[in-house]
């Protein structure tokens, strides 16, 4: 057994037995297969002593230390159907399906079936998962949850491997799932090679951290990684949900009660949009306060309320425009426009439009929708003055009384018109000779844009609010007509798309289990958009869920009288609902109040 230098480089994972059986099967099998070739998956197996980062969960006993410890490295590639890494019982078949990982020799009788687990990058959000390939038996990831209780994933229900030890069990079987990441660069330059070879150009934006930190934000099942953006009273963070660890967004805001009425009117309208799964609007998966409960909480003088939605990888502001096709950009003015159309059908106005605060998830195919509800007001009119940037505000808010929801369609006209050359106006618009050579650059630009779309934008800056089309009447425009259906969509221009996107193509595919705004397939009206990047788990239709057995799976979490840990203990089992992750081993091992199992269930006899 041999593992090459090179091989050795590019590990980024460890996998060690911590219970006797699974130690004594490991050490059988090495001891049996000490001559296999070179390149077996026996290389992959190696004597602990060799590794410094390996710290057994009984470390006060010598006795019980592994021997052997198992390598995840990119050197080798998975043989699960997207290059996940199969964990389970060595080949004696040389024509059956090979495993990456070997535990026990086939004939072994430790747990039913051959496959045990598989360990995989997740495609969007670039985070290490396992997934249980076992028909046969639960696997168990030990006190993985907030509370400290132990989550149960049953055959092919996957966890986002959220903690620096992650502590499995499967059968009479336990192990310890190590990261031993010694080169950021190297780990991302390396994991970047391995899933392009997948899935062609593939790259994940540097807000999603490669490994569990101290400085991770874990509320309820979702856990928030590096913050994206700031405001006055607020933050945003993109973070994973640890049940199918897609990535996620969540906009924090600082409340106190002089200012929680603003906060409560932009919930209740997020939540309004995600009871009625509007498209083109960005839905809402859920919302809390810092204590857990539901909002508004007003427990305290000060308190942070928490919404998560989906992640964004560019708004209209940040998105390669100059790259994107103009059927491709037409296709996203449509969904901001159907957004807007139907949040004005429900009786609200939005009042800060721009780009910053259109969103688009995906470039192939198109979806985008419109966030951010902080000044959005139910009704048809308005009075404050004070509301977003002034190079996107409609003249009628500071020259009347009061203004109508015409001023969203002003705005939006601005922010589809800032998509061409950004926002060289100035404003505020009230003034005539800015006004007046805001047409002027209008007129310009009309030969790069597609034919008939300044019509329309004129049309929806017409300085009259009562001359603006509504947002249904604009989309019944024929310009939308140049918009090309997917399935018409040549092969070679899905490939420039490709091609011109590649530093963030991986996360412009919507996720199938997310309910995101509208797409260009069907209607444009359709929020269950398709990936094509392979997704196993089916949707929610819930807004609050990400995936159809996630009650289910909550229930499961939350069993007392799942298989306990012997000695073994967890990062946040004294956390709150918004707490810091730790790793100290020792302390985790005092924290644990599972009792041990029965000897003859872990093989000790």
């Amino acid at each position: 057994m041999a593992l090459s230098s090179a091989e050795s480089s590019l590990s980024f994972a460890t996998l060690t037995p911590e219970s006797k059986v699974a130690q004594t099967h490991l050490a059988s099998l090495v001891a049996k297969h000490r001559s296999d070739a070179v390149g077996s998956p026996m290389d992959l197996v190696v004597a602990t002593r060799h590794l410094t980062n390996i710290i057994s969960s009984d470390d006060h006993d010598p006795a019980s230390r592994s021997k052997y410890t198992i390598i995840f490295t990119f050197g080798r590639k998975g043989h699960g159907r997207d290059s996940e890494w199969i964990v389970g019982k060595l080949n004696s078949d040389k024509h059956g399906k090979p495993i990456d990982m070997p535990i026990s020799s086939s004939r072994s009788r430790c747990i039913k079936g051959r496959k045990l687990f598989e360990v995989f990058i997740h495609p969007k959000s670039g985070v290490l998962m396992i997934r249980n390939a076992n028909a046969n038996h639960s696997l168990w990831y030990l006190n993985a949850d907030n509370q400290g209780d132990h989550v149960e994933l049953r055959n092919q229900e996957r966890y986002v491997l959220h903690m620096s030890t992650n502590l499995l069990r499967i059968g009479s079987l336990d192990y310890a799932l190590r990261y031993s990441i010694e080169s950021t660069r190297a780990f991302l330059a390396s994991r970047k090679v391995y899933m392009q070879r997948q899935l062609g150009d593939w790259d994940v934006p540097s807000c999603f951290a490669i490994q569990p930190r101290h400085d991770h934000i874990r509320l309820r099942h979702v856990i928030l990684h590096s913050v994206i953006a700031k405001g006055g009273t607020c933050v945003v963070r993109a973070g994973v949900d640890r049940k199918t660890g897609n990535p996620i967004a969540c906009k924090t805001m600082q409340c106190s009660r002089g200012n929680i009425e603003a906060a409560v009117n932009e919930i209740s309208i997020a939540s309004v949009i995600a009871a009625h799964a509007l498209s083109g609007l960005v839905p809402l998966l859920f919302k809390s306060c810092g204590h857990g409960h539901p909002l508004p909480c007003s427990q305290a003088e000060l308190e942070d309320m928490h919404l998560v939605m989906p992640y964004a990888p560019f708004t209209f502001d940040t998105a390669p425009w100059q790259e994107i096709r103009p059927s491709v950009k037409l296709a996203l003015f449509r969904h901001a426009l159907e957004g807007l159309k139907n949040l004005h059908a429900a009786g609200i106005m939005h009042r800060d439009i721009d780009p910053s605060n259109l969103l688009v998830f995906s470039l192939q195919p198109a979806a985008a929708a419109i966030g951010d509800f902080g000044m959005a007001k139910v009704g048809s009119q308005g009075v404050e003055k004070s509301l977003g940037s002034l190079a996107y505000q409609a003249p009628e808010v500071a020259t009347r009384e009061t203004y109508t929801e015409a001023i969203d369609i002003f705005s939006m006209a601005l922010s589809i018109l800032a998509t061409f050359e950004g926002c060289i106006w100035s404003g505020p618009l009230s003034d005539h000779e800015h006004y007046s050579a805001l047409l002027n650059y209008l007129t310009r630009l009309e030969t790069r844009m597609p034919a008939g779309l300044a019509t329309v934008l004129r049309a929806m800056l017409s300085w009259d609010p009562s001359h603006r089309p509504s947002a249904e009447d604009v989309l019944t425009d024929a310009v939308w007509e140049q918009i090309a259906e997917p399935d018409s969509v040549r092969t070679s221009d899905r490939q420039s798309d490709r091609q011109s996107s590649e530093k963030s193509s991986s996360m412009q595919q919507p996720d199938d289990d997310l309910p995101l705004p509208g797409s260009d397939a069907g209607d444009g009206l359709d929020r269950r958009l398709r990936s094509p990047i392979p997704e196993a788990l089916p949707r929610s239709s819930s807004p609050n869920s990400n995936t159809s057995s996630a009650d289910d799976l909550d229930q499961r979490m939350k069993r007392s009288h799942a298989p306990p840990p012997s000695s073994v203990g967890n990062d946040d089992a004294d956390s709150t609902a918004e707490v810091h992750g730790r790793d100290d081993m020792s302390e985790r091992m005092n924290r644990s109040e599972a009792p041990s199992p029965a000897s003859a269930a872990n093989g000790e006899t």
